[in-house]
C-alpha cells in the first residue's frame, strides 16, 4: 500500500482538540450533542460551525446560526483556512473561541474516521487500549456502537482510573477502572454494599474518591468540576420532581435553571424537543402526581437532558417499575446512547441487560469482578443465567479471588494526558467564590421564587390549610381573651402577659411549622440543582421570602383581631403608634421562626425527623420566653438570648409597659424580678431597639447557618475542601 501526503487540520475549542483529515465527513461545532465538539452556550447555535474539505482545501463556514461567526471582530459567513486562524462563535468579544490550523500528514490511501485528541495542546498520545477481554468476550465496548459516532471511538470521552474510596479506615471502593466512548452504555451491577452508590458519588463529585482519577473529555473532573458540572446528567434513585407541578411547568422551570443564558424561545423549543424525544408530549399538561412510575422516570430523565449533557448517569431508574415499564425505560436509555451520549445505569434488570454495551460488576467491598459484554457475563462465571451470575458474585466467599481473576484478564488501564485547567493557579476559596462572585444569585432567586409559589399554588388543599391558620387563631384569641387586657389602668391581674405571649407564640408556630419541612421534603431535587450550579443562596432566599410573606400576612390578621378589644397605652415610641410597634416585634419573631424552621429542615434527613423536632423547638420558645421560669440566672439567661420568643415578648412588652401591667418588682438579685419578669419590659425606647436588633441577629444567624449547612453538600465545595486538605 503506497503512502501519499494528505491534508489535515487541527480544530481546537472549549478545551477539546480534534484533528481532521482530507476526505473526512463534515465536522460540526455547536450545542447539539451530536456535534463533534459540543459547546454549552446560549451564544452558540445547535449546529453553529461546519468544517469541510473540498478540492480547494479546508473551508470553515457558518452553518446557519442566528448569532453569527466573527473573524477579527467582523461577521464572516465562510472562509478558506490556509494558516492558523481564530474565530469567535456568537459574539465578537466574548463568544467561545475556535482555532483552526491546517497541516499535512503521510497516510495510507484508505483510512478510518478522524481521531480526536483529548490531551493538552500539542500532545499526540495514543488511544486507550481495551481493558483485556477474555477469549469468549467481544472487544471492549464493541457490543453496540452507533455508526454516526464512529469518529469518537478512538478515544475515551469519560474514564475512571484506579478509583478508590476509603471512609473511617474502611475501603468502600477498590481500584475501579473503566472507560466510555460516545454512544456507549454501561450497566453497573452489584449486590448491597458492593459500592455502586459510592462509585456514582465519586464520579459525580458529591463523594470524592480517596485516590484515583476521573477524566471527562480530557479534563480532571475534580479539578475542573465547575467547568463540566452542567455536562453531566445525573438521575438519582429518588424523584427530583415536585408533585404539584405539571410536566410542562417542571421542564420549563428546569430549563430556566439549567439553561440560564438561553432565550425564552430557545427554552420552549428545548422543552418540546426533550418531551418529544422521551414520549412525553401527550402528558405535558398532566401533573406529576398523575403520572405512572415509568412516566415519572422519563420526566426525571427529561430534566437532565435539557442541558444536552453528553454523559447521563442513572441510579436504579427501573426500581419499582413493572416489567413492561422496565423494558421500555431501558430501551429508551439505549436510544439515548445511540444518539451519541454516554450512559451509565445502575440496574438489577437482568431481562434488559443485553441493551448495554458493557457491564461492570462489583463484588463486596467495591472490588470489580467483571467488565465486558453482558452476553459473556454468565459464561465468565461458568453459570447458566445472569441471575445465577448475580448469586455467584454476591455470595462468593473470597472477593479477592474474583479481583485477582479480573486483574489477570484486564491488566491496568493507563489514563491519557490531562487537558490543562482553564483556571488561573490562584483561585478564591469556593465558599467565598460562590457567595460573593456568583452572577446567578439574582436570576436564580426569581426563578426559584416563582417555582416555589407555583408549587404551593398547585397543592390547593395544603394552601387552604395554610391560609386558615391565621384567621382561626385570630378568632380564638378574640373570643378567649376578653377585652381591655392592655389598658394601663387595668391592674396587675389584667392578663396582658397572656395576650402578648399568645401573640408571639402563635406567629412563631406558624413560621416554624410552615418551614420545617420545606427543604428536607425536596432534598433530592435541591441537591441535584445545586450540583449543576444553581445558587444555594438564591434557593434559600426564595424559600425564606415566600414563607416570610405568608407569616407577615398571618401576623397582620392575628394582630388585628387579637388587639381589637384590648385597649393599650395612649402613645408609643414611634409616630405610627403603639400597635405598629407591637406588630413589628411580633412579625420579626415570626420571620425569625421561618429561618429557624429552615435551619432544622436543612439539618435533618427526613420529614419525620423534622416534625419530631418541631414540638421540641416550640417548647423551648415557650419555656425560655421569660414568663414561666425566670431567665435572669446564669446559664438560663444565655440560652434565652437564642430564643426568638423572648425577644419578641420583650419588644411588645416594652411598648405596652408590661413591667407595670404584670406587677413586676425588683429583687435584691441583679437581673431577677418577681413574678418572672424581664427588665426590658419597662416602657423605654432603648428596650424596644435592643429587642428588635436581637430578633434581626437571630434571623440572620439562622439563615447563615442554614446556608452553610446547605452549601456543605455542594460538590464544588466538597472538592475544594478536598484539594485544600
Amino acid at each position: 500500500m503506497t503512502a501519499e501526503v494528505k491534508q489535515s487540520i487541527r480544530v481546537e475549542c472549549n478545551g477539546v482538540t480534534v484533528r481532521l483529515h482530507e476526505g473526512d465527513p463534515p465536522f460540526l461545532l455547536g450545542r447539539e450533542v451530536t456535534c463533534g465538539i459540543v459547546l454549552n452556550s446560549r451564544r452558540v447555535g445547535p449546529h453553529h460551525l461546519r468544517v469541510v474539505w473540498d478540492e480547494a482545501g479546508w473551508l470553515v463556514e457558518d452553518a446557519g446560526s442566528s448569532t453569527g461567526t466573527f473573524l477579527n471582530g467582523h461577521p464572516v459567513q465562510r472562509m478558506r483556512v490556509v494558516a492558523l486562524t481564530e474565530v469567535r462563535l456568537g459574539d465578537p468579544t466574548d463568544g467561545p473561541i475556535a482555532q483552526f490550523e491546517p497541516g499535512t500528514r503521510n497516510a495510507p490511501d484508505t483510512r478510518s474516521a478522524p481521531t480526536p485528541v483529548v490531551a493538552s495542546k500539542g500532545s499526540h498520545s495514543a488511544p486507550l487500549p481495551p481493558p483485556g477481554a477474555s477469549d469468549h468476550q467481544e472487544p471492549f465496548g464493541s457490543h453496540r456502537r452507533s455508526p454516526q459516532h464512529a469518529s469518537l471511538n478512538d478515544e475515551a470521552a469519560f474514564g475512571v482510573y484506579d478509583l478508590t474510596v476509603e471512609t473511617a479506615g474502611v475501603r468502600r471502593l477498590d481500584r475501579v477502572s473503566f472507560v466510555l466512548r460516545r454512544g456507549e452504555m454501561l450497566g453497573l451491577l452489584g449486590g448491597s454494599g458492593a459500592g455502586k452508590s459510592t462509585l456514582l458519588k465519586a464520579i459525580t463529585g458529591s463523594g470524592p474518591a480517596s485516590g484515583g482519577l476521573v477524566l471527562f473529555e480530557g479534563r480532571d473532573l475534580y479539578r475542573d468540576f465547575r467547568h463540566v458540572r452542567d455536562r453531566i446528567g445525573y438521575v438519582p434513585q429518588d424523584d427530583i420532581l415536585h408533585a404539584s407541578l405539571s410536566v410542562r411547568a417542571t421542564l420549563t422551570f428546569g430549563s430556566m435553571l439549567r439553561l440560564p443564558n438561553a432565550t425564552d424561545i430557545e427554552r420552549d423549543e428545548r422543552v418540546q424537543e426533550v418531551a418529544s424525544e422521551l414520549g412525553l408530549v401527550d402528558r405535558l399538561d398532566a401533573k406529576i402526581n398523575q403520572l405512572s412510575g415509568g412516566q415519572r422516570k422519563r420526566v426525571n430523565v427529561a430534566l437532565e437532558l435539557l442541558a444536552r449533557p453528553p454523559l447521563l448517569i442513572l441510579d436504579e431508574p427501573t426500581s419499582g417499575l413493572d416489567p413492561a415499564n422496565e423494558r421500555s425505560l431501558m430501551q429508551l436509555l439505549r436510544r439515548l446512547a445511540d444518539d451519541g451520549r454516554m450512559v451509565i445505569v445502575v440496574t438489577h434488570s437482568t431481562e434488559s441487560l443485553h441493551v448495554c454495551d458493557q457491564v461492570l460488576f462489583l463484588a463486596r467491598g467495591g472490588s470489580p469482578a467483571y467488565l465486558g459484554s453482558p452476553l459473556a457475563l454468565a459464561a465468565e462465571f461458568r453459570v447458566s443465567t445472569l441471575v445465577d451470575a448475580f448469586g455467584f458474585v454476591d455470595s462468593h466467599p473470597n472477593p479477592m479471588e474474583l479481583r485477582a481473576r479480573f486483574d489477570k484478564r484486564h491488566g491496568s488501564i493507563q489514563p491519557p494526558a490531562i487537558t490543562p485547567s482553564p483556571d488561573t493557579p490562584a483561585r478564591p476559596p469556593w465558599h467565598r467564590h460562590m457567595a460573593l462572585e456568583s452572577q446567578r444569585v439574582g436570576i436564580d432567586f426569581w426563578i426559584l421564587l416563582r417555582r416555589a409559589i407555583a408549587i404551593a399554588g398547585g397543592d390547593r388543599r395544603n394552601m387552604v390549610l395554610l391560609g386558615a391558620q391565621g384567621p382561626v387563631i385570630a378568632l380564638l384569641m378574640l373570643v378567649v381573651f376578653g377585652s381591655n387586657r392592655l389598658e394601663p389602668s387595668s391592674g396587675a391581674s389584667s392578663g396582658a402577659t397572656s395576650v402578648l405571649l399568645a401573640l408571639v407564640l402563635s406567629v412563631i408556630f406558624i413560621g416554624t411549622s410552615s418551614s420545617v419541612r420545606e427543604i428536607v421534603k425536596e432534598r433530592p431535587s435541591f441537591l441535584r440543582e445545586q450540583a449543576v450550579g444553581v445558587s444555594t443562596a438564591a434557593y434559600l432566599a426564595s424559600k425564606w421570602v415566600m414563607l416570610s410573606t405568608l407569616v407577615v400576612v398571618h401576623s397582620m390578621v392575628i394582630l388585628s383581631f387579637a388587639l381589637l378589644r384590648q385597649g393599650g397605652p395612649r402613645d408609643g415610641f414611634l409616630m405610627l403608634g403603639w400597635p405598629s410597634e407591637v406588630a413589628l416585634g411580633v412579625i420579626l419573631a415570626g420571620i425569625g421562626a421561618v429561618a429557624l424552621g429552615l435551619l432544622i429542615s436543612a439539618l435533618v434527613t427526613t420529614t419525620d425527623k423534622a416534625m419530631t423536632m418541631l414540638p421540641i423547638a416550640l417548647f423551648v420558645q415557650l419555656l425560655l420566653a421569660g414568663v414561666i421560669v425566670p431567665i435572669g440566672t446564669l446559664g438560663i439567661q444565655q440560652l434565652s438570648w437564642l430564643v426568638g420568643a423572648r425577644w419578641g415578648l420583650d419588644a411588645a412588652g416594652s411598648t405596652v409597659d408590661l413591667w407595670s401591667l404584670r406587677g413586676c418588682s425588683a429583687t435584691g438579685v441583679p437581673g431577677l424580678a418577681t413574678p418572672p419578669c424581664s427588665t426590658l419590659w419597662t416602657h423605654e425606647v432603648g428596650n424596644l431597639l435592643i429587642a428588635l436588633v436581637m430578633l434581626t441577629i437571630l434571623c440572620l444567624g439562622a439563615l447563615l447557618a442554614t446556608y452553610r449547612a446547605l452549601q456543605a453538600h455542594d460538590p464544588a465545595v466538597v472538592l475544594a475542601a478536598r484539594d485544600a486538605s
